[in-house]
């Protein structure tokens, strides 16, 4: 549990910060929370759950928080906000691109820490290859 405390102050509020945000974008991919509570619960509070427990392992752990947010990602080419409309470039074609959700940027930040902090760590051997 030790592992899991935050050095400073600065720490803790970027990582509430970081919840936040990511909170505010998951709440934005699942149903309306008006219109249908029921669905918004079931569907955005799990999602809450595991963006809290990667925040909460993803400074010692950047892999696990990474491993844990990739359920998040756009696995369906038929999602996201940059898959659906290029009307404005070629009217009445549905022109798909790559599949970007509110929390691929998210994902790629983690994909990005676990990089940069993996490399400093590890056995010696794994280090100098």
């Amino acid at each position: 549990m030790k592992r899991l405390r935050r050095e400073n102050r600065r720490q803790v509020v970027y990582d509430l910060l970081l919840f936040f945000a990511l909170g505010v974008f998951i709440a934005a991919m699942g149903p309306d929370p008006f219109k249908d509570p029921a669905g918004f619960g079931m569907v955005t509070v799990p999602r809450w759950v595991l963006a809290a427990v990667a925040v909460l392992v993803g400074r010692p752990y950047p892999l696990a928080a990474l491993v844990l947010l990739l359920p998040l990602g756009p696995w369906r080419f038929s999602e996201g906000f940059a898959t659906v409309d290029l009307s404005w470039l070629l009217p009445r074609r549905n022109v798909k691109i790559l599949p970007l959700l509110p929390t691929s940027p998210f994902i790629a930040w983690y994909a990005y820490l676990t990089g940069r902090r993996m490399a400093r760590g590890g056995p010696r051997w794994w280090r100098s290859a």
